[in-house]
């Protein structure tokens, strides 16, 4: 089988499987492209709902918010967030004063103990 260079532009392929460095099309680089998935992808595709319970347990934060209508996430104290890593920053500043940048996708969690990174 000819070997090609793959759509990327980094690795070789052989017919029409892709290289080792792409994943579903997409050259592996950084999470967010890697993953190419954000919140209100998880709420469009119905993976999670409006009134779902978003928990997290994490660097002695208890935190606990829920999905809304827009697929957003509202803290407990209201406030409404795009993304699951700033709305644990802002829940960690709440509760321990400290303004620290945290992967929000691998410390929320659903009902079941999956956190948003696994439902991806």
């Amino acid at each position: 089988m000819p070997i090609s260079q793959c759509r990327c532009g980094y690795g070789p392929r052989r017919g029409n499987r892709l290289c080792g460095l792409c994943v579903i099309g997409t050259r592996v680089k950084g999470e967010r492209e890697q993953n190419a998935v954000d919140f209100a992808d998880l709420c469009k595709r119905g993976v999670l709902a409006a009134g779902d319970v978003l928990e997290s347990c994490y660097a002695g934060v208890t935190a606990k918010a829920t999905v809304t209508e827009d697929h957003r996430i509202r803290l407990a104290n209201g406030e409404i967030f795009d993304s699951p890593s700033g709305a644990f920053r802002r829940a960690r500043m709440l509760e321990t004063g400290e303004d620290k940048q945290v992967n929000g996708w691998t410390v929320w969690k659903v009902a079941d103990g999956r956190t948003l990174n696994e439902l991806r």
